[in-house]
């Protein structure tokens, strides 16, 4: 798994291109929680998805900058050499709805942001 927590100190950018979702942290935590699959205290609005990495294993997690959102999904250089697209973003739909319900929609994400 590829934890992305904030800037390279040596770059000023960072990018990414995912298949998965982008959903608000609140909302992931609550959904999984619900699930049973971590445990949030009762005074707690939010888990730290970084922490999350065994449910999403050979996944991208990046939080958004000013925004409570975060990407999750693997890289679309992950794709198996015997693997279709269709086959590709099937198996991670499934995951997603698995872990987060049926509502979960996943689209292809590309992102950079330039620090300073």
């Amino acid at each position: 798994m590829k934890l992305r927590r904030g800037f390279v100190s040596n770059s000023s950018t960072t990018s990414f291109l995912i298949y998965g979702i982008c959903m608000d942290g609140a909302d992931i935590s609550k959904r999984l929680s619900d699930k049973g699959l971590i445990k949030m205290e009762e005074d707690e609005e939010s888990y730290d998805l970084y922490e999350c990495e065994n449910l999403f294993p050979g996944y991208e997690i990046t939080s958004c900058p000013d925004t409570d959102d975060y990407f999750i999904g693997p890289s679309w250089d992950s794709i198996g050499d015997d693997e279709t697209g269709r086959e590709f973003r099937e198996k991670i739909e499934k995951k997603f709805k698995e872990l987060l319900g049926d509502d979960i929609t996943c689209s292809t994400y590309q992102e950079a942001w330039r620090d300073g």
